[in-house]
């Protein structure tokens, strides 16, 4: 098709058309010859010189028929020729028509089809067998150099697989082993392709494929087991004692992280006991706090009280509930009880005085008001309070007063 667009080549002028082909079989391999015939089928020109001038003409009934007919590259039958050689050949033909579509002759590759044969890759299993359309073998890699020789010669397995249709038979074989067959037509001609096996080189071929792959499988599961316990002991045991620790933690015991296994894992171990001497330090420092205010409480015989904003809970010392001449449970730990207790004409005072400053309004609040004793008189208090928790939105959770 490449050289019937190349002016020279088409133009069937002897000495352009020569010179031509002769640079164009430069790069063509050296079972083909490019040749040039006219109308009638004789030659014109040839990649690879004729030996001499005698004319030499090219059966035109099947090619010339063909490509009137299609108007395309055909592929003709085995034949003999001597434009390569006196073995058989196929040729293999692009037609050139002139302005007014009239065949005007042709380039064809003629193709050796034993020395083609025999530089096919080799296959020391698979029989193939390249078919023309009158059953003539055109290439093979099966005895070559009797299949594709000066006479036609048909496939051993021809005559087994009769028409068109693609097939997968297991038939003997001519050798009397059993093969496996198929058999293809090739798209866009009257060409068969067939392809076979003996069995048993199937068969020893699939059993190699299975013992490899088992071998594969079996090499993969060991790994698999193998990464499986070294991760159980770099890290899930890690882990695992990372947790422990945790619930040793919430229950209140002096404990520390292990660590151990991977750098990331050891990293984390490290931070986390970091963590727990900085919350030991400061619970420290608040028992400190704590102990230092109790005895400053103490010392000034003054009663404390705790309102939890969150839950309502209000909880009061044993100093606080002796200046009401009450003892412990004796009040209900809420802020209805706590208010109760309240004088009816201070109660608005104290209130006002407390959500001012839940408001952010004053630092601290402080009241004199009057409260109920258990025996049924009133006493009067000097009743201090502040925030001492936020949560993290900022809003109160936790006042505390004397």
């Amino acid at each position: 098709r490449t050289a019937a667009e190349i002016p020279d080549a088409a133009s069937l002028d002897r000495g352009r058309c020569q010179t031509t082909l002769s640079q164009l079989m430069q790069v063509l391999p050296r079972y083909a010859n490019l040749v040039a015939v006219d109308a009638e089928g004789w030659l014109v020109c040839s990649g690879v010189p004729a030996p001499d001038d005698t004319p030499r003409r090219i059966n035109p009934t099947y090619y010339f028929d063909r490509m009137k007919q299609d108007g395309r590259l055909t592929v003709g039958y085995p034949s003999s020729s001597s434009f390569v050689t006196e073995r058989r050949i196929v040729g293999i033909s692009q037609p050139l028509f002139g302005s007014r579509r009239e065949l005007r002759g042709a380039l064809v590759l003629a193709v050796d089809l034993l020395r083609f044969s025999l530089e096919m890759p080799a296959n020391v299993h698979l029989r193939y067998f390249l078919l023309a359309g009158n059953g003539a073998v055109v290439t093979t890699n099966y005895q070559p150099q009797d299949l594709v020789a000066s006479q036609p010669a048909l496939s051993p397995f021809f005559d087994l697989m009769p028409g068109a249709e693609p097939q997968l038979i297991d038939v003997p074989g001519p050798d009397g082993a059993m093969y496996l067959v198929a058999k293809a037509a090739v798209p866009g001609y009257d060409w068969t392709m067939i392809a076979a096996i003996a069995k048993q080189d199937a068969l020893s071929e699939a059993y190699r494929q299975l013992w490899r792959s088992s071998a594969i499988h079996a090499g993969i599961l060991l790994l698999g087991i193998s990464l499986s316990f070294w991760l159980s002991r770099q890290i899930a045991v890690p882990i695992k004692d990372m947790a422990e620790t945790i619930m040793r933690i919430q229950k209140g015991l002096r404990v520390r992280f292990i660590e151990r296994g991977p750098a990331e894992i050891q990293a984390l171990a490290r931070q986390a006991n970091i963590a727990l001497d900085v919350a030991q330090q400061r619970d420290k420092l608040l028992h400190i706090a704590d102990q230092r205010l109790a005895f400053a409480i103490e010392a000034n015989q003054d009663g404390v009280w705790d309102w939890d904003i969150a839950s309502g809970r209000v909880d009061y010392s044993e100093r606080w509930l002796s200046m009401l001449g009450y003892g412990p449970g004796e009040i209900e730990a809420s802020l209805d009880g706590l208010r109760h207790l309240v004088h009816p004409d201070d109660d608005p005072m104290v209130k006002a005085a407390v959500e001012t400053h839940l408001a952010g309004q004053s630092p601290h609040f402080t009241t004199e008001h009057r409260m109920r004793h258990k025996n049924g008189h009133y006493v009067w208090v000097l009743n201090r309070g502040a925030i001492v928790d936020r949560d993290a939105g900022g809003e109160p959770t936790r006042l505390v007063g004397t």
